[in-house]
């Protein structure tokens, strides 16, 4: 068996998408053309490749060996658990080969390899069965597959691993492939920026997110998670989202006609627009923590199941008497839906609740998408149905003129703009998903099909579908043997923040003894050697604890407000020492006050619980 089929035949087994792709472009005009390429023997008579661009030839591995080279390369990275690397570049697969020996199973590799003809040449002359085997190998060919890697970083990438994720190149390639390094660059850029703009939002709630969960947690007893609806629905029955911009006025009645034909997702904030009209949307879609009681209290909201985060408003979920459905499940909740076996898929909201309604219904499995009311803009002074205009002058001094869907120009503000964007993006990389913007209004999404609501309605709502009784048929994704093992959970938890409470009591003082001790001397005792060692072994304790993923989440705001205010960095050893601790005596506070505040919340949703139906 050749090189190429032993390759070919992995990409078919473990990355069938990609292969389906491969298979109908095989001759696919390359994007990044070459003159010439061939392997040339190196001194430990292992090959490197000589890839030749114009007048210039490029060398992609050592003559000497290639093997220790990559080697050396992949030491440079801190490959910690769950690590997320985006490569820039396969080549004949060295480089990518030793990151993965030192990742050894866990976190996750995206590699965007920019040249199909570089691609094809490796298949064909080198074994790459490792690389293209892995479950945590991305692969994402520049022409092939790259409408993908959007959709990629966005599962991938997220608050939690944003700071330890590696972006890296093949030695070599950037000088090789300039737009294209370019690109990678920016899309890489744009997702970490989308990233720190929703977790400036997210640590400015941060204690509010908190406070949600352990609120929520207990609903997790009797409700779903989004995974446990895949594939519950038709692909022929059209998925409606709808909005809350102004133009959801003009073509609000038309949606009676939609009812039972198609799936309503209605944001939170237009579902009083559509009950006002007796129109009865198959389900709710909520994001934030803060958001207004207003938008759903008409007591029909009730009966009405409802996808919501973990850590949504409290109130809104509670009066809930339909369905939860959680999505967007992270931090502290996944990790015991993952104890439990239960896988909880991805679905990043994109900081508006609109787009995640959106990122529901693509992992739901529709293949149409209908937009409605989104509009990402004003009309006039407008800011949504209801000829509602908000007062955002001081939250959103900037605003951008962009097109329109009849083709004219309309202004927008800052965070519909990143939207819009999001919205574009979504789109392109979402192959496979037909997205029609029938808003009949507001800002143009460049992707979609728009079209007039009624005329969307006669052609894509043609079969009976009843949501009701889909989601009213499932079981909750715990059974009780899922429950038991979550109180045990739960109850080790409890005793694990009780531990954090304690010890954090006997780091504070600690923390003052050594301020006070380094005050005098900066030299080090047994006592104060001894000290510190005890509270290293504080502070790793509580971090492996799963647990401490909510204090962590919780203090994060005060604790870097208060830490940034003490320079550690001065040239004075003595009072970089007594500025470390007063910093560590600021962290465990934090701590012990978050502790003290979750134990009677974690204590409580344990009783919640236990408690029978």
């Amino acid at each position: 068996m050749t090189f190429y089929d032993k390759n070919m035949g992995e990409i078919e087994r473990t990355k069938k998408h990609l292969f389906l792709k491969l298979q109908e472009q095989e001759n696919v005009d390359c994007t990044n053309k070459i003159d010439n390429i061939e392997m040339v023997t190196t001194v430990d008579q292992d090959t490197t490749l000589a890839v030749t661009i114009k007048d210039s030839t490029f060398r992609l591995n050592s003559l000497y060996s290639p093997t220790h080279e990559a080697m050396r390369w992949a030491k440079q990275y801190d490959l910690s658990n769950n690590t997320i690397i985006s490569m820039f570049g396969l080549g004949n697969g060295k480089f990518a080969k030793q990151l993965l020996k030192r990742l050894n199973g866990n976190g996750s590799v995206l590699i965007y390899e920019p040249c199909i003809e570089v691609f094809f040449f490796c298949l064909e002359n080198y074994d790459l069965t490792d690389v293209l085997s892995a479950p945590n190998v991305f692969i994402i060919l520049e022409g092939i597959n790259d409408d993908e890697i959007i959709k990629l970083l966005r599962e991938r990438v997220n608050l939690f691993n944003v700071r330890s994720q590696i972006t890296c190149f093949h030695p070599i390639y950037d000088r090789m492939f300039g737009e294209s390094t370019r690109k990678f660059n920016d899309l890489i850029k744009r997702n970490n920026n989308r990233i720190i703009v929703n977790k400036n939002t997210d640590m400015a709630l941060s204690h509010t997110l908190v406070l949600n969960t352990l609120k929520n947690f207990r609903f997790i007893k009797k409700n779903n998670i989004i995974t446990d609806l895949e594939n519950k629905f038709k692909k022929d029955v059209p998925a409606i989202i709808v909005s809350a911009g102004p133009s959801l006025d003009k073509n609000i009645k038309e949606l009676e006609d939609a009812k039972g034909k198609a799936i309503i997702f209605a944001v939170d904030t237009a579902v009083k627009y559509l009950l006002n009209y007796d129109i009865i949307p198959d389900a709710i879609v909520t994001l934030d923590p803060k958001k207004s009681l207003s938008h759903l209290e008409d007591e029909r909201c009730r009966d009405i199941p409802l996808f919501s985060r973990v850590d949504s408003r409290h109130e809104n979920i509670n009066k809930n008497k339909k369905r939860i459905i959680f999505y967007n499940i992270e931090g502290y909740i996944k990790k015991i839906y993952n104890k439990l076996g239960k896988e909880t898929g991805v679905v990043r909201t994109g900081g508006s609740v609109a787009t995640g309604a959106f990122t529901i219904c693509e992992a739901l499995g529709f293949d149409r998408i209908i937009l409605v009311g989104q509009d990402l803009a004003y009309l006039g002074s407008s800011t949504h149905s209801g000829n509602v205009e908000r007062d955002i002058s001081k939250a959103y001094k900037n605003t951008e003129l962009v097109e329109d869907v009849s083709g004219n120009t309309i202004k927008t503000r800052y965070d519909w703009y990143i939207y819009l964007q999001w919205f574009e993006e979504a789109v392109k990389s979402f192959s496979g998903i037909e997205v029609i913007d029938a808003s009949e209004g507001g800002a143009k999404i460049h992707g979609t099909t728009i079209m007039n609501l009624k005329d969307v309605i006669e052609k894509y709502c043609l079969y009976e579908i009843d949501c009701d009784t889909i989601i009213s048929g499932l079981e909750p994704t715990l059974d009780k043997s899922d429950i038991s093992q979550l109180i045990k959970y739960i109850t080790e938890d409890v005793k694990n923040m009780e531990y954090i409470k304690e010890k954090s009591e006997e780091a504070i003082e600690i923390s003052k003894i050594l301020i006070s001790k380094y005050e005098k001397s900066i030299y080090d005792t047994t006592s104060s050697i001894q000290k510190n060692q005890l509270l290293s072994t504080y502070s790793n304790n509580m971090k492996n604890m799963d647990v401490y993923e909510l204090i962590d989440w919780d203090i994060a705001t005060s604790v870097l407000e208060e830490i940034s205010k003490i320079d550690i960095n001065s040239k004075d050893e003595k009072q970089n020492k007594i500025r470390s601790y007063k910093r560590a005596s600021i962290i465990y506070n934090a701590i012990h006050k978050s502790a003290d505040e979750i134990l009677p919340l974690l204590r409580n949703a344990l009783d919640e619980i236990i408690k029978e139906d």
